[in-house]
């Protein structure tokens, strides 16, 4: 099972009752989701909102999903990752290193120092012919953040360097990604997209959250309204337009729209902070729209502003 980088707050330790609450955060859409939660976590952790009750892991499809998937395929690979008891993740070599690096050492490194480090990790991965694009897997991902330590020890030899390292490394290790049902929460983050989620396929979905005690969260008609709320509250919009959100060239209504209050919106270049300073906003504009998922089934709306609330402890 390929592993890759979780946002969180903290490790359990072994042995040891943890307080935290874990969410684990599973995506029909592969990037757009990905990068606007990464972004809140990474909110959240600044602020120490939350913390430390609060713990998110945002972990991978597989690979045959990173193209087009429904949501009944997501939650599919979900209950067959909760009864696997570990969770896979998604990061690359390069990711991990540019992680690794900032962790370890931040701004104390030179560059000389940088490009030495990445040139070892390079050549490492290079004699079993991976990239540093790469997906991380479990095998080689110790030796290779060992090869760079030494690089980095340098500039870190009066602030205890070895231990620090140690903590960092130990963090990467992935122990513990097990799921308590009791304490933890699994979010199924997806779209009501009539056009490829039949009213069946939707029922089923639901059926299914329940049965597995996965929190569901569904924008109708996309999570691009979702963001659009950060912006406005839609009442400028027809409502059978959101609801269609027909293509227009390559682009949907929604996002046409999404674009004139972000000129330079591209789901594949996704920033989060274009978004962050409206969040307030966003979750007020949500109290609009259908809240309910038996309502969002069939009208605009989200009920994903109360996974956000959660999160930042409101």
């Amino acid at each position: 099972m390929r592993v890759a980088s979780r946002i969180a707050f903290g490790e359990r330790k072994s042995g040891i009752r943890d307080p935290r609450r874990r969410y684990f955060l599973a995506f029909e859409g592969k990037i757009t989701e990905h990068r606007y939660f990464k972004g809140l976590i990474g909110k959240i952790q600044r602020e120490s909102l939350s913390f430390p009750l609060v713990e998110v892991i945002l972990f991978a499809r597989k690979d045959e999903h990173n193209g087009h998937s429904n949501p009944s395929q997501v939650v599919n690979y979900t209950i067959e990752t909760v009864q696997a008891g570990s969770f896979p993740l998604d990061i690359t070599y390069q990711e991990l290193f540019e992680d690794y690096v900032f962790k370890v050492v931040g701004d104390s490194i030179n560059r000389n120092g940088r490009n030495l480090a990445y040139s070892r990790a390079q050549r490492f991965l290079g004699r079993s012919r991976i990239q540093m694009q790469s997906k991380v897997s479990r095998e080689f991902l110790e030796p290779f953040l060992e090869k760079i330590q030494e690089v980095l020890l340098l500039p870190l030899k009066s602030q205890d360097g070895l231990n620090i390292i140690k903590e960092v490394l130990d963090s990467y290790k992935f122990e513990d990604l097990s799921y308590r049902e009791d304490d933890d929460s699994v979010c199924i983050i997806v779209d009501r997209d009539t056009q490829s989620f039949t009213s069946e396929q939707y029922d089923e979905v639901v059926q299914k959250c329940k049965t597995e005690n996965f929190q569901l969260f569904v924008t109708n008609p996309c999570f691009e309204f979702f963001l659009l709320l950060h912006k406005t509250d839609a009442s400028e919009y027809p409502v059978e337009e959101i609801l269609r959100n027909r293509k227009i060239g390559k682009t949907t209504y929604i996002e046409k729209k999404l674009k004139e209050h972000v000129s330079h919106y591209d789901k594949s270049k996704f920033s989060f902070s274009e978004f962050e300073s409206y969040i307030s906003t966003a979750l007020q504009n949500c109290e609009i729209y259908a809240q309910s998922l038996e309502e969002i089934k069939m009208s605009i709306g989200t009920n994903l502003h109360k996974l956000i609330v959660e999160l930042l402890g409101k």
